[in-house]
């Protein structure tokens, strides 16, 4: 619970802030896709990788409803996905241009860092 935490909540957010190098990175891919004004960003963690051998996944249908949901609710919306598994989503969801997949030399904590970074 929050309350084992609270006294030492600076301390815990200094420690899990993302060194200035990744959100360098940040935000030149978000400054090079994406005008602030224009887009509600929306993240998409697609893990494929590991998962498909020891637990379920989320269907493509799944990802295309709440997409759906997104488009609905806002007037203007990107989505970004993170992947592990780049060549089956560019596949599966390549095809749209409101989709942005991250570049191929992010790592996992510049990974994170955009989907913290959405909307």
């Amino acid at each position: 619970a929050h309350k084992y935490f609270s006294n030492y909540s600076s301390e815990i957010r200094r420690q899990l802030r993302f060194k200035q190098p990744i959100l360098d990175r940040v935000h030149h891919f978000f400054h090079s896709y994406f005008s602030y004004n224009a887009s509600t960003r929306v993240g998409i963690h697609i893990r494929r990788g590991d998962f498909l051998l020891v637990r379920r996944v989320s269907t493509d249908q799944f990802v295309f409803k709440a997409m759906s949901y997104f488009k609905r609710k806002y007037p203007s919306v990107a989505f970004i996905i993170v992947t592990d598994d780049r060549n089956y989503c560019k596949k599966v969801y390549g095809n749209r241009t409101d989709i942005f997949f991250t570049p191929t030399s992010f790592d996992a904590p510049t990974d994170l860092a955009i989907l913290t970074e959405c909307d």
